[in-house]
């Protein structure tokens, strides 16, 4: 009898530790980036800088990160979550298994305004993001004008020999980033599929412009449609950068907004602990 109601005891503490550690464990994962929650193996790639390297959290293929050699990569605490990538430039060699120009996908990241000089508006653009296939001098870049009044964000296709001295050939413009604050995170989102090309701003601003030809063609990429490399530049006087993220597909404007609300609110909740 004693045997049994010692029996019944264990698993009564059994059934408390399991519950514990099913509610801390759903604490964990609601914390922090919510991308791999909401779309699974969706997320090919997450780069969140908390390691202090840029080293990847998750690759679907193979990746290798060099720092710049001007400048070795700074780090802050400031992120979106932990640490972000604040100054110096970072390049990745990248071979993915699902993610490439010539199929819908998604590229996003974090941006935030590192200063609030409003000298900033006045100075030449600047250039934080570039994805780069398998050929020198074409690439696709994320641009902020530095016009006062009139610093948009947009993208453009680059392509050598299409224009007297590789200039941008732009596609479009969006979201003024005049308004933003310092400190202030904004979640950034290009897409692509065959026909078009967006650019979503916190899953609220979001313009999509038709392409005259698909983008490997664009870039005279005969065999291999893939992304060959990945570049980031920012600096102290500008710009900071976090969680970098691919999807192997495009996802819609309902969804970059859904991750963008979740993700404030898992910011929201790590404030709330600190």
């Amino acid at each position: 009898m004693m045997g049994r109601k010692m029996f019944c005891a264990v698993l009564a503490i059994c059934g408390m530790l399991v519950l514990q550690f099913g509610a801390n464990a759903q604490g964990t994962t609601a914390k922090g980036n919510p991308a791999q929650r909401l779309f699974g193996d969706d997320l090919a790639m997450l780069v969140s800088f908390d390691d202090g390297k840029g080293e990847a959290d998750i690759m679907d293929g193979e990746i290798e990160v060099n720092a710049g050699k001007r400048k070795n990569p700074q780090f802050a605490e400031e992120g979106a979550w932990g640490k972000c990538f604040s100054d110096g430039s970072l390049s990745y060699k990248t071979k993915f298994e699902n993610v490439d120009f010539g199929k819908p996908c998604t590229f996003a990241f974090w941006m935030a305004l590192a200063t609030d000089d409003p000298a900033f508006d006045k100075l030449g653009a600047c250039m934080p993001v570039a994805l780069c296939p398998a050929r020198d001098g074409a690439f696709l870049q994320l641009q902020r004008q530095g016009w006062t009044k009139c610093a948009n964000l947009f993208t453009s296709l680059s392509v050598p020999g299409k224009k007297t001295n590789n200039t941008m050939a732009r596609i479009f413009g969006i979201s003024k980033t005049t308004q933003w604050k310092k400190g202030e995170w904004h979640l950034v989102a290009i897409t692509w599929t065959p026909e078009e090309l967006g650019l979503c701003v916190d899953g609220i601003h979001y313009t999509v412009a038709a392409l005259p030809s698909s983008i490997p063609k664009i870039f005279e990429l005969s065999d291999n449609p893939g992304i060959d490399g990945l570049w980031l530049g920012v600096s102290p006087k500008d710009l900071k950068l976090d969680e970098l993220m691919f999807f192997s597909r495009k996802l819609s404007k309902d969804e970059i907004q859904k991750l963008y609300q979740e993700s404030l609110k898992n910011m929201q909740m790590e404030r709330n602990t600190k």
